[in-house]
Formats: C-alpha cells, structure tokens, sequence
C-alpha cells in the first residue's frame, strides 16, 4: 500500500479503518466512521497545477475549493462516501475560473465510476430491479440508476 492510501501515524487503530483508496490522483487529508457506519473520507486532487480548458493555458493560482460529496465501493459491509476538495483555478491568460476535472468520478457524476463498474456487473447478470433492491451498492443511488459504465443513459421502455 503506498503511502497516499494510508492515514498519518497518529490515529490509532481504535479511531476507525483503513480505506485502501487506490485512487493514483486523488490523497486523503481525513478519514472519520460516522454514527451510522458511513466510512467519511476526505480527499483532494494531487496535481498542483492544470491547463485552463477555455485557452489551454498553465495555472497555478488557486482561486477557491469547493466540497463534492461522491459515493464509493462498500469496504467491509461500511459505506463510502468520498468528500472532493475540488479546487478552482484562476487564468491569468484569459481572466476565467474554471473547476479542476474529476477522473475518479466523471463531469457531473455523484458515484465513482468503480461503483458503478460494481453495479453494471451485478446488473449484468441478474435484474436490475434485483440488484436495486438487495444490493449495498445501490442503496441512494436513484439518480444514476440508469447509467451504464461508459456514461451513457439507458433507454427504458415506456
């Protein structure tokens, strides 16, 4: 496990559990179990610096962080819920903020995609309505449960 999967010497065993992330972009700054069993991680990006989607310009300056709320893999029968420090950068080029990208989720998505990767392979072998109803995985996943794995919307038959 390297070290961007683990959490700093100081928390004892007791305080909680090890989430093996294995997410190369993505390192934590705070992991907590909350009161009811959700396993809450804190993560940020790890470049430090993007190129402006508007000009293709390198930026560095920071201009705000705003929070996302993503859902993960169940670890150990817990539930995960990744909070994304998603940073905004400043162009200093063409004078525009813009949001770092989000590869572990996709654009506008609020599970990652192993999640769904989970689902679609559960879904593929049994009904989707089954899998809706027993499975962790999908518990509160209600806005997504049309999408496959490439991002593309079911059609269902009306």
């Amino acid at each position: 496990m390297s070290t961007q999967d683990t959490i700093s010497e100081e928390v004892s065993q007791e305080q909680g559990i090890v989430v093996p992330l294995e997410l190369a972009e993505l390192r934590i700054l705070k992991q907590e179990v909350q009161a009811d069993g959700t396993v809450r991680v804190e993560v940020i990006g790890t470049n430090e610096r993007t190129s402006c989607p508007y000009c293709g310009a390198i930026c560095v300056k920071q201009h705000d962080v705003r929070q996302r709320c993503k859902r993960d893999v169940p670890l150990r029968g817990h539930r995960v819920e990744l909070v994304l420090h998603k940073r905004r950068f400043w162009c200093f080029r063409c004078q525009k903020a813009f949001t770092e990208s989000d590869s572990a989720c996709g654009r506008r998505r609020r599970t990652t995609v192993r999640l769904r990767e989970a689902i679609g392979k559960q879904a593929s072998s049994r009904p989707l309505g089954r899998v809706r109803g027993r499975s962790a995985l999908c518990a509160g996943v209600s806005g997504e449960r049309g999408a496959d794995t490439t991002g593309q919307r079911w059609i269902e038959p009306g």
